[in-house]
């Protein structure tokens, strides 16, 4: 599922949340078969918490690091909802892109959700280890000011050229070799492929597979509290209201009404004035009480007829 808020991540309220194990390296072959090599790391992901919501991204709409695709533009926002939102805003939202896995036998209970604090990870930034200056690509999740989270997995290709400098520094890593886009292969449909022994992490991984990054605990399902319903209602044919006629058909389904005020007095119509049967008003108000007291008994005539 994914999830557009405006300056904001979100995460599940009655379940675990874990991200997803980032910043591996993998081998050349993974771009082959990289739906066997997700859904392998998923599947052992949700076998040590398997009752966790997993989060894959968690990313500013505008921008990317790298970008398969163009990021989110105002159009694409727009069409996506915002522009239903009071000052058509065409910036500053979060995508955060979650993912559950359940069977029809153990569906549990229904997603809540909450805000949750940024999160950053899987970008290519090295930190520090040791007093010794050694250091290493970040892993995993950790909190910060911005959120910058995305699964990412890499297929380094160390240069094999000439090296005529000097000194040459090592681990100062580019763009694809040559400057070409591998283009996009995403791993579609991964929930219906194989499952077995046959595929194991160590046939992708280049060293160590650091672990998931446990986010926080799910607490108790929320109990929604539904205000109740008043009672219908039953005003037969109709109700006079301030000099007009208010008509309720009970046959209607989810044709309730709450009670209206208390009727205000109708002046009294004169006696008609000729043999009009009628036709003339009377004064202060007497033409809309006429009115509405012919509707109403037209109404109910009509009922007693049927």
């Amino acid at each position: 599922m994914t999830i557009l808020a405006r300056g904001q991540r979100y995460e599940v309220a009655n379940y675990d949340n874990v991200a997803i194990p980032t910043n591996i390296d993998v081998s050349n072959a993974t771009r082959r078969e990289f739906g066997a090599f997700y859904t392998t790391l998923f599947d052992q992901t949700m076998a040590k918490h398997p009752h966790a919501v997993v989060t894959e991204y968690s990313w500013s709409s505008n921008t990317c690091d790298p970008c398969p695709t163009p990021p989110l533009g105002a159009r694409d926002l727009q069409t996506l909802g915002a522009d239903a939102l009071p000052d058509h805003p065409s910036s500053g939202f979060v995508i955060t892109r979650l993912h559950a896995r359940y069977s029809k036998d153990a569906l549990g209970d229904d997603l809540f959700f909450r805000a949750a604090p940024p999160i950053v990870g899987g970008r290519e930034f090295m930190q520090n280890t040791n007093a010794a200056g050694g250091t290493r690509l970040e892993q995993g999740a950790r909190s910060d000011a911005q959120n910058n989270f995305q699964a990412r997995y890499v297929i380094r290709h160390p240069w094999t050229g000439p090296i005529a400098c000097g000194s040459p520094q090592r681990g100062m890593w580019g763009g694809p070799p040559s400057g070409d886009e591998p283009g996009i292969h995403p791993a579609a449909h991964i929930g219906f492929l194989p499952r077995g022994a046959a595929v194991t992490l160590g046939s992708f991984v280049r060293g160590a597979l650091p672990p998931e990054t446990f986010l926080s605990g799910g607490g108790a399902t929320p109990v929604l509290s539904i205000p109740a319903t008043p009672p219908p209602v039953d005003l037969d044919a109709g109700s006079l209201v301030d000099g007009s006629a208010v008509i309720v058909d009970a046959g209607l389904p989810g044709a309730d009404v709450t009670p209206p005020p208390a009727p205000s007095p109708v002046p009294p119509t004169p006696p008609p004035q000729s043999g009009c049967a009628g036709c003339s008003t009377a004064p202060g108000g007497g033409d809309f009480a006429a009115a509405s007291l012919f509707v109403l008994a037209f109404v109910v005539m009509t009922r007693r007829k049927r």
